[in-house]
């Protein structure tokens, strides 16, 4: 079976990438400001025994609302 894991990368001098989810289909509950950004999915499975890793192309959420 694979594993995913959704990633948000922030805009650092480091590029700090937060562990977001690890689900298929990314969900947030309670969203907030500190979840704007860059988000793309990581996934890997095992093929033979070989390793094979796979990243989506990133997709951006913006939050809108009051403070």
């Amino acid at each position: 079976m694979p594993t995913y894991q959704w990633l948000q990368k922030v805009s650092t001098t480091a590029n700090t990438l937060f562990a977001r989810g690890s689900e298929p289909r990314l969900r947030i509950a309670n969203i907030s400001y500190d979840h704007q950004g860059d988000y793309f999915c990581k996934v890997t499975n095992y093929i033979s025994g070989v390793e094979r890793t796979i990243e989506s192309e990133p997709i951006t959420i913006q939050v809108i609302g009051k403070f």
